[in-house]
């Protein structure tokens, strides 16, 4: 797997490796890969196309300098607060009818004022009976929830506001 960046920066090795994961998600139409090795997680989503990894960089090595096309994000320091709350939109990935609850009968997955975690479904895409689940991609308090229930949907679309 992807070793440790020293603050030279990857080795050629690993910038083939993460090359040959992008390009087998392309040519396989993967939507997101996660792969966990000896405490490191890599994580790659494919977004319109170009897939995206949110791995925080190296000490010392610019996003940039890694690979044009993958975008890594950084993180707040242990412990550290951001200077003010953020909003996080969480938006609709592909085409289809947004189901905001399992079941007509059941609950909603979320609701206005819930605390949300990482990874927890928020909701469902229905593209040609094919039901995908949407996940949240960041955590906070739901402040608002952007469609309605059975609403078609499309890439890109605001579905839910975190705080």
């Amino acid at each position: 797997m992807l070793k440790n960046q020293s603050e030279a920066g990857p080795s050629a090795m690993e910038l083939d490796e993460l090359a040959r994961l992008i390009t087998l998600m392309e040519r396989g139409g993967i939507s997101e890969l996660q792969i966990e090795d000896n405490g490191n997680v890599l994580r790659l989503k494919s977004v319109t196309g170009s897939a995206l990894c949110d791995v925080p960089p190296a000490k010392g090595v610019h996003p940039a300098n890694i690979m044009m096309g993958v975008e890594k994000q950084t993180s707040t320091p242990q412990g550290a607060q951001p200077a003010t709350p953020k909003q996080h939109v969480i938006k609709a990935e592909t085409f289809g009818i947004l189901h905001l609850m399992p079941s007509p009968d059941a609950a909603p997955y979320i609701v206005v004022g819930q605390d949300i975690v990482v990874g927890q479904q928020i909701g469902l895409i229905e593209a040609m009976k094919v039901f995908s689940p949407v996940k949240a991609s960041h955590a906070g308090r739901v402040t608002e929830i952007a469609v309605s229930n059975g609403a078609e949907v499309e890439p890109g679309q605001p579905l839910v506001v975190l705080a």
